[in-house]
C-alpha cells in the first residue's frame, strides 16, 4: 500500500511540475517575443493557447506594451526631418503600423476610438508618403464599413 502511495504521489508531483514548465514556457516564450518587438506575433502565439484567465492577461499585456512601443516610435520619428524621404517613410511606416495594431488589436478601446484611431493613422501615413498602399487598403476597408453600415465616414480627425 506504501509503494503505491508513494507512485502516486511521484506521479503527481512530476504532472504538477511539468505543467508548471509548460506555463513558465509560453510565458518565456512570450517575453522573448516581446524583447525582440515582435508584438504581433506574441499575440498570435498567445490565441494558439489554451483561453486562460492568465492567456488573457499575458494578450492584455502585450497589447499595452505594443502600444507603447508604437507611441515612443512615433514620437521620436516625429523629432527627425521628415523633408529627407527616409525619414517621412520610417514615421509612415511607423502611423501604419499603429493603425494595424489599433484596428485589429486594440480590444482594450471602443470601436469608435479603434476605427477613427485607426483610420487618421494611416491618413497620416499617406500625406508623408501618398503611395503607401498598405495604408490606402486600410483606409478604403475603413470606409466601407462605416458606408456598409449607413454611417458618416469621419474626415476630421484630431490628433
Amino acid at each position: 500500500m506504501k509503494i503505491i502511495l508513494s507512485a502516486l504521489l511521484v506521479t503527481f508531483l512530476l504532472i504538477s511540475c511539468g505543467s508548471e514548465n509548460k506555463k513558465t514556457g509560453y510565458k518565456a516564450q512570450v517575453e522573448t517575443l516581446i524583447s525582440q518587438n515582435k508584438f504581433n506575433e506574441a499575440l498570435q502565439y498567445i490565441s494558439s493557447l489554451p483561453l486562460s484567465e492568465e492567456s488573457t492577461e499575458l494578450g492584455k499585456d502585450v497589447r499595452v506594451k505594443n502600444s507603447a512601443y508604437l507611441q515612443n516610435k512615433i514620437t521620436e520619428l516625429k523629432k527627425t526631418d521628415s523633408s529627407v524621404r527616409e525619414n517621412a517613410a520610417a514615421l509612415a511606416e511607423a502611423y501604419v503600423e499603429m493603425g494595424v495594431f489599433m484596428e485589429y488589436y486594440g480590444d482594450h478601446l471602443g470601436m469608435k476610438e479603434r476605427m477613427t484611431g485607426s483610420l487618421a493613422h494611416f491618413r497620416k501615413a499617406l500625406q508623408l508618403e501618398p503611395g503607401n498602399s498598405k495604408a490606402m487598403a486600410e483606409i478604403e476597408q475603413i470606409e466601407g464599413i462605416y458606408k456598409q453600415m449607413g454611417r458618416e465616414v469621419p474626415q476630421d480627425i484630431a490628433d
